[in-house]
């Protein structure tokens, strides 16, 4: 069996670095052959050339632009298949793997089914940042599962509704079936928007709770209450509510656009930018403005 791991790198070459040799320090049957592909998505240095120097074992691609999160995932896993890869672990370049956590995904790993790991904070490994995953059908959002909840002894395999890109193992028959990551959401919500056309497609996700991932929360995106999260995280959110509108309620869409206004409001007292980059969100999904978008006076 064939596991092609897949890493986008956005100017973070050292927890690259750190992820890499948690890689290699891995403990897995001999049965199974595990590469590594990092893809260097738009740094303003190439840093795939300078990691090339330390790990000749590693595949390295550049991308002259930042293709966001799923575009650089889409590059990686293209190079994955074609050199025949059985499946494709998207882990974020923010993490360190425990020493069985492979072995765990691997011996768990079905062609029908996309696997996902108990995932703990890094600064606190006694928390968990995400263990599978909910989807409020009602109010259209995705939620990190057992988020802050300290019980990280449970194994008990389970399904789930939502896997978190952070941690996504994808068979190559469903790959095949229901393609990769929309590119044009560019960041935020594509790994939800997958989990949909899993669902809709018929296939199952499973939580493999003894497989552990340290996750360093945000590192390499600047946090989530930055107006370029903000923007990217309000566009795609009402957009995969329009796209999947027969698996939500009636109500999704609505309240997912009157929560947005009241935030704007909210962040019109203490935060402007994060307000205007919620009213540039609101109204580039209403033009259907999609993939990477340029405000340079919102550090977007």
């Amino acid at each position: 069996m064939k596991v092609y791991l897949i890493l986008v790198n956005y100017n973070g070459a050292k927890l690259t670095e750190e992820c890499i040799d948690s890689i290699h320090k891995s403990k897995y049957d001999s049965q199974y052959e595990v590469h590594t592909v990092v893809v260097d998505n738009g740094s303003k240095v190439d840093e795939a050339e300078i990691l090339k120097q330390k790990y000749e074992d590693v595949i390295f691609l550049r991308s002259e632009e930042n293709l966001g999160f799923a575009g650089g995932n889409n590059l990686g896993i293209k190079q994955a298949l074609s050199e025949g890869a059985d499946y494709v672990l998207l882990i974020n370049n923010d993490t360190i793997l425990d020493t069985s956590m492979l072995e765990e995904l691997m011996k768990n790993a079905k062609p029908d089914i996309v696997l996902t790991s108990k995932i703990l904070y890094y600064s606190k490994p006694d928390m968990i940042w995400c263990e599978g995953g909910t989807i409020d059908w009602k109010k259209g959002n995705s939620y990190n599962g057992k988020m802050g909840d300290k019980d990280v002894h449970n194994t008990e395999k389970y399904y789930c509704e939502f896997a978190s890109g952070c941690c996504m193992m994808i068979p190559r028959e469903i790959i095949n079936k229901i393609g990769m990551l929309q590119d044009d959401y560019f960041m935020y919500c594509e790994d939800t928007e997958y989990c949909l056309r899993l669902k809709q497609a018929g296939y199952q996700i499973m939580v493999v709770p003894k497989a552990v991932l340290y996750h360093k929360v945000s590192a390499s995106s600047g946090g989530e209450d930055s107006p370029f999260s903000t923007y990217y995280i309000t566009r795609n959110r009402l957009r995969l509510v329009k796209e999947h509108n027969e698996l939500f309620d009636f109500s999704a869409l609505m309240f997912s656009l009157i929560s947005r206004y009241i935030r704007m409001f909210q962040f019109a007292f203490y935060s402007s930018k994060n307000s205007k980059a919620i009213y540039y969100a609101i109204r580039d999904f209403k033009v259907g403005k999609n993939g990477k978008v340029s405000y340079p006076k919102l550090g977007i």
